[in-house]
């Protein structure tokens, strides 16, 4: 039974070690007990990739955010990936906004100014993401593969399930096999290291603790976890970072009507 439990979150900090324990646990009703001692350091021969915390990416010429860099940012036209696209534009870099709202794309386009392309399209399709490499091109240097929807369903409800596995992991999977490859490529040409590529997995804490009543955004989310720790392990030895964006609680669209579903 967990009448008798209660959440006892724990303080992270940036480049802390995280473990599942840290994320969250629970602990009996009663005293504070002594926290447990650190974890010794272990050398992971699968490491993990990086948790982001913020938005601040530090900067310098060695950095992802630099002038004339290029950016392709799904679900970048509002929420998250449009904070990330202004981010971009505040370094001078070149942006490619993903999705599939027309209207969001529209007010995208009103209210951002710089190097700037926009893209109506489905991630979950693949034909799609052809256009997308048609349109964009193989050099991108930094990928974000932020689309995503949310939506209230429950078991027998197929509809539910199959949108959003669709867009939430599908979403994913195919822009990763659109442009690991030729990250990959790049990364192994650039000798002197010089040419810093990223990518970005918008993942949310709901994959890591799983809390009732969503199990397919729940599932989608555990599983573009897996994805970016198997990439990370894939790519350790290039230049190409791999990182999970998990963000704390963050009004968007696709909070703002948990009846239906809402494109990210």
């Amino acid at each position: 039974m967990l009448s008798g439990l209660r959440y006892c979150p724990q303080k992270l900090r940036p480049g802390d070690n995280v473990t599942p324990h840290d994320i969250t646990s629970v602990c009996p009703r009663g005293p504070k007990r002594t926290p447990r001692p650190p974890l010794p350091q272990i050398n992971r021969t699968h490491p993990r990739p990086n948790f982001l915390y913020n938005l601040t990416f530090p900067t310098s010429k060695m950095s992802v955010f630099r002038p004339s860099a290029h950016a392709l940012i799904t679900g970048g036209a509002s929420g998250v990936g449009y904070a990330v696209a202004q981010l971009c534009l505040k370094h001078s870099m070149c942006v490619s906004i993903v999705d599939f709202s027309q209207s969001s794309l529209d007010h995208a386009r009103k209210h951002l100014s710089g190097n700037i392309r926009y893209i109506q399209a489905d991630v979950s399709s693949r034909s799609d993401w052809a256009s997308i490499r048609q349109q964009v091109g193989h050099d991108v240097d930094f990928l974000m593969l932020n689309a995503g929807i949310g939506g209230k369903g429950t078991w027998s409800d197929e509809d539910y399930f199959d949108k959003i596995l669709a867009t939430n992991l599908g979403g994913v999977v195919n822009g990763l096999n659109a442009y690991v490859p030729s990250l990959r490529e790049r990364a192994e040409k650039d000798e002197k290291g010089e040419a810093r590529t990223a990518i970005v997995i918008t993942g949310s804490k709901q994959g890591i603790t799983n809390p009732p009543g969503n199990p397919a955004y729940n599932a989608s989310k555990a599983a573009v976890k897996t994805l970016a720790e198997h990439l990370s392990y894939d790519l350790k030895d290039t230049g190409v970072g791999v990182h999970l964006l998990v963000p704390g609680w963050t009004f968007t669209g696709l909070v703002s009507s948990p009846s239906i579903f809402v494109f990210a």
